[in-house]
């Protein structure tokens, strides 16, 4: 996945995550649509067994 990002790599895993936002912003391959929508999760439990809300970006396929 992380092949085609510029870099070696490292800035990814070292550094801050703002070098990583950036690039998947500005990612030609998968459009970025929307960032920190409000979902429903499939996969984790709020309160009382009801799904919990995440923030997640939303990029077109």
């Amino acid at each position: 996945m992380a092949s085609h990002l510029a870099g070696s790599g490292d800035e990814l895993r070292c550094g801050s995550g703002k070098v990583l936002r950036s690039l998947l912003r500005d990612c030609r391959r998968h459009k970025c649509l929307e960032t920190n929508v409000a979902v429903n999760s499939a996969i984790r439990q709020g309160t009382m067994g009801a799904a919990a809300t995440v923030k997640c970006w939303v990029f077109k396929a």
